[in-house]
């Protein structure tokens, strides 16, 4: 048998069935785009300071490594701070009547500062003797913590991280990003800046430390690199 065939008169009813029914159909259904937005959930947005904040810890982590392996290399006893510096007193030529280096002191020193692969940076064989005012000049945090624990005479190899020196900026020239420093450090002279005009008290301790009669002479000389 073949197809039934619809009347002519149906068939404008029978048009109008099947484009109801696609239009249901088509309602009924989601599209595409609905499917996957709500198939997907919506990630969070990374924060950049937790990024920085990680990538901080982990570079931090990663240097006190690297200087914890160049201590053992170098066979050194050094002691570390809680501030994280490390240092070696390897020659203690001073009594311990020697004085002490105190905040406010000017300090004479030579000096050879090194990054930890061996690349000097400044020193004072060719710069010459460098003075600094310990907690008043614009010196390395770690190189200040340091010299307060040494005495006229001592001569010392100090190690500072670089959150006690230069930072993960570095200086900009000579010293790079994150980089720990090495000193090899002797406290030449210990000096006492003279009181004020008018005052005619001397430092307590002027009998045991120079007494600094011409500021200037001993003022801080900008880092020399």
């Amino acid at each position: 048998m073949g197809k039934p065939v619809l009347p002519d008169a149906a068939k404008p009813v029978a048009a109008v069935l099947a484009t109801l029914a696609c239009t249901f159909l088509f309602l009924g259904l989601p599209s595409c785009r609905e499917i996957t937005v709500q198939s997907l959930p919506r990630q969070a947005q990374p924060d950049p300071k937790e990024n920085l904040i990680e990538a901080q810890k982990i570079t931090t982590r990663q240097e006190a490594e690297n200087i914890q392996a160049f201590v053992k290399r170098s066979g050194w006893p050094m002691q570390a701070t809680p501030t994280g510096l490390r240092y070696y007193i390897y020659d203690s030529s001073g009594t311990p009547h020697s004085p002490k280096v105190e905040r406010g002191d000017a300090v004479q020193l030579e000096y050879r500062l090194q990054l930890l692969t061996g690349e000097e940076i400044a020193s004072s064989a060719k710069n010459g003797i460098k003075t600094v005012i310990v907690g008043k000049s614009d010196i390395e945090s770690g190189l200040a913590e340091a010299l307060l624990m040494l005495r006229r005479g001592d001569k010392a190899k100090v190690i500072i991280p670089s959150h006690l020196g230069y930072g993960f900026s570095g200086d900009g020239k000579y010293i790079p990003s994150g980089a720990s420093l090495l000193y090899d450090i002797e406290v030449i002279d210990i000096l006492i800046p003279s009181p004020p005009k008018g005052n005619q008290e001397r430092p307590s301790r002027s009998s045991t430390k120079t007494c600094l009669h011409h500021p200037k002479t001993a003022a801080h000389r900008p880092p020399v690199h």
